[in-house]
């Protein structure tokens, strides 16, 4: 258990079938999984309620890199930097505003600062009030910008969260 109510779940543990479908319920699944099934790169943090996952936070972790062709890897002196980025982020309606997301945000900063992360980052559009109210009093700074859909080129409003760790 990091934080109450949340905890590591990992492929293999007792949750790991609880996470699938969980994720199968919010239509995350998608996004964190191919055609050999979920991505095994991703870290993933569960809220837990009477024994089901109501929600969760996967995280991946990068080296954080200058757009540059090719990426230039970033450096403190002689250290390489690295970031966590949140790939997906929910809880299920039934279960909001207990405290399940700010949780699993606190957990996910733990466990980044665990994997010797420089900074956590993430996107949002502008309709996920309650996710900027969250960051927001966990300290995270705000840059507005907009997110391209490839598949239809769509343009979403909203903006990147990144918090020093």
């Amino acid at each position: 258990m990091l934080v109450d109510n949340v905890m590591r779940i990992t492929q293999g543990c007792s949750m790991w079938p609880e996470l699938g479908a969980h994720l199968e319920r919010t239509g995350d699944l998608r996004h964190v999984s191919d055609e050999h099934g979920i991505k095994p790169e991703l870290f993933f943090l569960g809220a837990i309620m009477n024994g089901q996952v109501v929600g969760h936070i996967s995280l991946k972790r990068n080296v954080l890199c200058v757009p540059s062709e090719p990426p230039t890897a970033m450096h403190l002196g002689a250290t390489e930097l690295w970031e966590s980025f949140v790939q997906t982020f929910q809880v299920e309606e039934v279960s909001r505003r207990l405290g399940l997301g700010t949780a699993l945000q606190q957990a996910a900063i733990e466990l980044s600062r665990e994997l010797d992360c420089y900074q956590m980052r993430s996107w949002s559009s502008l309709d996920k009030v309650a996710n900027y109210a969250v960051k927001f009093q966990l300290g995270f700074a705000f840059c507005p910008g907009t997110f391209t859909v490839p598949r239809t080129g769509e343009q979403i409003p909203g903006g990147w969260f990144v918090k020093r760790l």
